[in-house]
């Protein structure tokens, strides 16, 4: 008992010398490539914990500026605020097989409102007087996809999250492209808050 006690105060002490690191990142944001590099970073600094929040991009921005995160990732128009750096995004029209997004009222795939992909897709079919409704909504990257390459919506996406299951479509207008930026909270940060960042300023520019 008294060796599992000591272990068990080993164990606390250690948690408390950890730095907690709380980092936002999108919710259309490509999962899987994100674990992979923040487990990267988990390995090359075990003296971090870090705390992910997935959510929208506008409730990313409004948590860093009540403090309740220390970086984040955020989908925006270019060039709208500082950053420690920004990547842009190519967006486009994807359809599945076989839909027909010429005529008719399109059937849409989107994200939830707050989403600067949504605001593109409707603003620039409203402008178009192009009839539209939403079939299918989804917070998930991976569902938006999913909803696109079985049929139901079109969708706008950047380039790098198309599917070979997806057709991009050429006959609605054409998408200005966004960023995303890597951002954070006011004040200075600490060493390995600037550390975080320069790793995933390295790495996400290799993409």
């Amino acid at each position: 008992m008294l060796a599992l006690s000591s272990e068990a105060v080993e164990a606390l002490a250690s948690d408390l010398d950890l730095e907690i690191l709380r980092i936002g990142v999108p919710e259309d944001f490509d999962a899987r490539r994100l674990a992979v590099i923040l487990a990267g970073f988990n390995r090359a600094r075990p003296e971090a914990r870090l705390e992910t929040i997935s959510g929208m991009s506008a409730d990313l921005k409004q948590k860093l500026s009540a403090g309740a995160l220390d970086i984040a990732l955020v989908k925006r128009e270019p060039d709208s605020g500082p950053c420690w750096a920004a990547w842009p995004e190519v967006l486009v029209w994807v359809k599945g097989a076989g839909v027909d997004s010429a005529n008719g009222v399109l059937p849409l795939a989107l994200f939830p409102q707050g989403c600067i992909y949504r605001q593109r897709a409707i603003h620039l079919l409203d402008v178009a007087q192009r009839p539209w409704r939403v079939a299918f909504g989804s917070h998930s990257l991976t569902g938006i996809q999913a909803a696109v390459a079985s049929g139901l919506g079109v969708s706008v996406l950047p380039a790098s999250a198309v599917l070979p299951e997806h057709s991009v479509c050429t006959d609605l207008p054409e998408l200005p492209p966004t960023e995303l930026a890597l951002i954070s909270r006011e004040g200075a940060l600490t060493g390995l808050q600037r550390t975080l960042v320069e790793f995933l300023r390295d790495e996400l520019g290799q993409a």
